[in-house]
């Protein structure tokens, strides 16, 4: 099920970021990044698993392979190029990483 990410323009251009029932604010090129922890181990993550993550706004979508950060924890990075609703959806080796 795809996740939705709220991105709406205020005066100051920034956005803001709803995540599930988070919401940050992200200013439009700001960084904004999603935590997710790995269901199984793996002997060595780097190579065993894999994160991939599909963002979509209007006629726009990007896609991004997330990274390993340790600790059975995978991260992934974005930058929204406009303001409005962003959707996103990962898939990956590991079912704890899926959105």
């Amino acid at each position: 099920m795809p996740y939705v990410l709220i991105l709406a323009v205020f005066a100051t251009f920034a956005t803001t970021l709803a995540l599930c029932s988070a919401s940050a604010t992200v200013e439009r090129w700001g960084m904004q990044e999603v935590t997710l922890t790995q269901a199984k181990d793996y002997d060595n993550p780097f190579i065993d698993a894999w994160l991939k993550d599909r963002l979509e706004c209007a006629d726009e979508a990007i896609d991004v392979t997330g990274f390993y950060d340790g600790d059975r924890t995978w991260k992934i990075r974005f930058m929204p190029t406009r303001e409005g609703e962003w959707r996103y959806s990962t898939s990956s080796k590991d079912s704890g990483l899926d959105r």
